[in-house]
């Protein structure tokens, strides 16, 4: 018993660590990766996206702000409450991505909140980019995945999804399949990124009454991605479970 209880410790001491630098602890909990998350404006980033996004993709994140869970943000560990819901809801939203069979990439936008204040804190808004690709290699027509990313907005009650089909450009549709905004010219995730996750930002409103709701504070950083497998079994077993990713490397 010592000795599982030692390691059940140690398993804790090691993702508290790992957290300071990634997200993978998220999906692999037991994760021994402890590299940096990757802007997704680095050379080998941005050609993996580029190249997995020919086809069309969708963005969507499964998280919410205190006001849709009903949580007051001045009562005590109301941020402990709204973070273990996202995390179940991450959880499944990752679940409903694999067994949908389409491979996609965690994006995280990285913001500033309160910059300047004493209140200064980083803070990462998650979402998913999902690639109309399946990961047996196959490409199915782009409305399989343009329905996904309907369902999956109504599922978590987001205003919207943005969505990229081949040869079209980008728009952000409404859960009633509506257009809501349109980008014009050739546009890749790059280039969308920080109007998509500053708009994300905005609707996880820290305010419980609408009346009250203010301007948070806030500066855009960046947006990442997990690093590379650290090892061929990790590549591996992120590779089974649908997710692109940099190259493994040795």
């Amino acid at each position: 018993m010592d000795y599982a209880k030692n390691q059940f410790i140690s398993i804790l001491q090691e993702n508290k660590g790992v957290k300071k630098n990634n997200f993978l602890w998220e999906f692999r909990p037991h994760t021994t990766n402890n590299g940096k998350m990757i802007s997704i404006n680095e050379v080998n980033a941005k050609s993996m996206l580029d190249r997995h996004s020919e086809n069309g993709f969708i963005a969507i994140s499964p998280c919410r702000g205190y006001a849709d869970f009903d949580i007051d943000p001045s009562e005590p560990n109301a941020s402990q409450k709204l973070s273990e819901i996202n995390n179940q809801r991450i959880k499944e939203c990752i679940r409903l991505i694999k067994e949908s069979g389409f491979s996609y990439t965690p994006v995280y936008g990285g913001f500033i909140e309160n910059k300047g204040t004493d209140d200064e804190q980083n803070v990462y808004e998650r979402s998913f980019i999902v690639y109309n690709n399946k990961r047996g290699g196959e490409v199915p027509d782009f409305k399989e995945l343009y329905d996904f990313g309907i369902e999956l907005a109504r599922r978590y009650s987001q205003d919207s999804v943005l969505v990229k089909a081949p040869g079209e450009s980008p728009r952000y549709i409404t859960q009633n399949g509506d257009v809501d905004m349109e980008f014009t010219g050739k546009t890749t995730f790059n280039d969308l990124s920080q109007e998509y996750f500053t708009d994300m930002h905005k609707n996880t409103d820290k305010f419980k009454n609408i009346k009250d709701r203010k301007p948070t504070r806030f500066s855009y950083v960046e947006c990442y991605i997990n690093p590379s497998p650290q090892c061929l079994s990790e590549a591996h077993t992120r590779a089974i479970n649908g997710e692109v990713f940099i190259p493994y490397r040795n």
